[in-house]
């Protein structure tokens, strides 16, 4: 199962985020039927990693930016934003900005 962040290492943190990422982007890849099997987990996955767009570490809120915007972009806004209210409106401005750069670029 997914853990609970809060108490690792800055380490270990970043190598949970960086799999949550390589998670998404290997779905968003083969298509429809692996993101059926993160949808049970979309909930779990964005409470555990929105706590550390907070974190006094740069690497471990980058990554949790990160993270959060691959999410968007497999599931969408509608999907994700209900799971983004304990971000504070300038962390969502940052996730929204990678999102949409990245829809700019994509197109």
């Amino acid at each position: 199962s997914l853990c609970s962040c809060g108490f690792l290492s800055v380490d270990v943190k970043l190598s949970y985020h960086r799999r949550v990422r390589e998670a998404v982007v290997s779905t968003q890849s083969t298509g429809e039927s692996s993101k059926a099997i993160l949808e049970p987990r979309l909930s779990e996955m964005a409470e555990s990693v929105c706590p550390h767009c907070s974190h006094v570490e740069t690497n471990v809120r980058k990554q949790s930016i990160f993270c959060l915007v691959e999410l968007l972009l497999l599931f969408g806004p509608d999907r994700i934003d209900p799971h983004l209210k304990s971000l504070t409106v300038s962390q969502k401005k940052l996730v929204y900005l990678y999102y949409n750069r990245h829809q700019r670029t994509a197109r």
